[in-house]
């Protein structure tokens, strides 16, 4: 294909116009493929501080609410693998094993405790 060689809107560097990046009809203008990749990254990182912000604003919210960070279904998934390490544990005390037992009875406590400490200082707070 024969080349057809542009300039650069946006930084002025020449390029072939079939290598790529981008065409704006209604200005004949082109942009080089660097500089819609830029232009690409930047708008990525910016969605990725929105939806940052949008994050940190529900969490927010939701403790002015109830009075944790943490969401429900956070709090249920750490409560019940919680429970599952220490039916782990409880299994491994009947076979002999007590340092495994130990070991899933610590890790099993500190997960449950983990789930259910923000919601029992959040309910005391509400009274």
């Amino acid at each position: 294909m024969k080349k057809h060689i542009v300039t650069c809107v946006k930084c002025g560097r020449q390029f072939d116009a079939n290598e790529g990046g981008a065409y704006y009809p209604e200005s004949r203008r082109y942009v080089c493929k660097r500089c819609v990749d830029k232009q690409k990254s930047e708008q990525a990182d910016r969605e990725k501080a929105r939806k940052a912000e949008e994050r940190k604003a529900e969490a927010d919210e939701r403790e002015r609410v109830t009075g944790m960070r943490q969401s429900k279904a956070a709090m249920l998934v750490k409560i019940v693998v919680g429970v599952l390490f220490l039916f782990a544990a409880v299994s491994l005390a009947v076979q002999g094993n007590i340092s495994s037992f130990v070991c899933g009875l610590v890790i099993g406590g500190a997960l449950v405790a983990w789930g259910l400490v923000p919601y029992l200082k959040a309910k005391s707070g509400r009274r």
